[in-house]
């Protein structure tokens, strides 16, 4: 395994004030970012780079799998040495030295933080998909989008269930969620932990930012993430039901939906357990919500028309149906 090293940056990028450590790294960058060339394009994908340095390294860590930079500090391992670096700072160092200038949000690399203002801040979505217009603001996240959602590829298979992936992250994340019970990423501002840092940052400006940046064209409601919204428009206004369930008649627009249902009706799996009383649970939310409810006795949804308050959304509708809204009560 190879060992990584501070290096200097010494070559600054006139353009957006950008420090490399070489020449050729200045290069690229200013090919990459600035000049948008891709002029390099593999032959085992879709993908395009704009260096031939790139094209290497995403061949060797994506087609060839190879993860010859260990973390000495955990189990992880990545294709890359800046990968490896971003790791350490984000994870076991906690350091957030680039901070955003528009918001509250700081993160440990330059990188991460330049997503963050292209993703958020200026809604940039350069990568389209030409099957279904679906837009991304990564080329992985399209590759893995075309992978999973057009040609159902499931080729990562987990061995220690039944569950498989479209692509090795996401196997890796489901390994460290339900099997391992890692959560390595916490948040600041609550106790909330999150199995990759992409789901923290999520976490963060939809919960504690209230951030809804996706609003619905043909009703009211908006939020948080681009798929929340899709998702909402399929199965709210469009009414699909494209998964279905092989054991029985259920059926729904949402695939976790139908994996929930096979988890907790057929497979009777129960992998959410409460500390505090033993209670098992096949979602994670509902364990969530259980914590919350039942033993921090949060009554976060309150009646419109009298003092009902409760912990569950669902009970409030019921109470609202049930008394406001049948003949003996408030029409």
């Amino acid at each position: 395994m190879k060992v990584v090293h501070e290096e200097r940056r010494d070559f600054k990028c006139e353009l957006c004030n950008r420090a490399l450590s070489s020449a050729g790294a200045l290069k690229e960058h200013i090919k990459t970012v600035h000049e948008r060339r891709r002029d390099y394009a593999c032959g085992l994908c879709s993908s395009v780079f704009s260096g031939a340095g790139s094209l290497r390294s995403h061949i060797e860590t994506v087609h060839e799998n190879r993860r010859d930079h260990q973390c000495h500090q955990c189990e992880s391992s990545f294709g890359a040495a800046g990968s490896l670096r971003s790791h350490v700072h984000a994870v076991h160092e906690k350091r957030t030295d680039h901070k955003c200038s528009t918001c509250s949000r700081a993160f440990a690399a330059a990188g991460s933080l330049r997503k963050h203002v292209q993703t958020v801040h200026e809604k940039r979505r350069d990568y389209r998909c030409d099957l279904c217009n679906a837009v991304f603001s990564a080329a992985n996240s399209l590759r893995h989008h075309v992978a999973n959602v057009h040609e159902k590829r499931r080729d990562h298979k987990c061995e220690e269930c039944s569950s498989a992936f479209a692509s090795k992250g996401y196997l890796k994340i489901h390994i460290k969620v339900v099997h391992q019970k890692r959560k390595d990423h916490k948040c600041g501002q609550c106790s909330s932990a999150f199995s990759c840092s992409s789901n923290l940052n999520k976490h963060v400006e939809t919960v504690h930012d209230k951030r809804r940046d996706y609003k619905c064209d043909l009703c009211h409601l908006a939020f948080g993430l681009a798929s929340s919204l899709r998702s909402h428009v399929e199965v709210v206004h469009a009414n699909k039901r494209d998964h279905k369930c092989q054991r029985c008649d259920f059926a729904s627009g949402r695939a976790e939906d139908l994996k929930q249902h096979i988890r907790s009706v057929h497979e009777k799996r129960r992998d959410y357990k409460c500390e505090q009383c033993g209670a098992a649970f096949s979602i994670a939310r509902t364990l969530k919500t259980h914590v919350k409810v039942v033993h921090g006795k949060r009554r976060d949804y309150s009646c419109a028309k009298c003092d009902y308050v409760s912990g569950y959304a669902g009970n409030i509708k019921m109470h609202m149906k049930n008394i406001h809204e049948n003949n003996y009560g408030d029409k």
